[in-house]
């Protein structure tokens, strides 16, 4: 018997003025949540490593 729910896991942040956007993270297959380099991939590189290169500039 299934249910039929599914598990979703969201990140994001809230801060002065300025909120990401949310990020809807993908499971692997077989796993009940995310590895590191899944969250890097994710997370880190696709909204984090943008917004501090916008805080700061070289």
């Amino acid at each position: 018997y299934r249910s039929g729910r599914v598990s979703v896991m969201v990140w994001g942040v809230i801060g002065w003025d300025w909120k990401s956007p949310l990020v809807f993270l993908v499971k692997e297959k077989g796993r009940k949540g995310i590895c590191s380099t899944a969250y890097t991939n994710q997370v880190f590189d696709s909204v984090i490593s943008p917004f501090w290169d916008l805080l700061n500039p070289e």
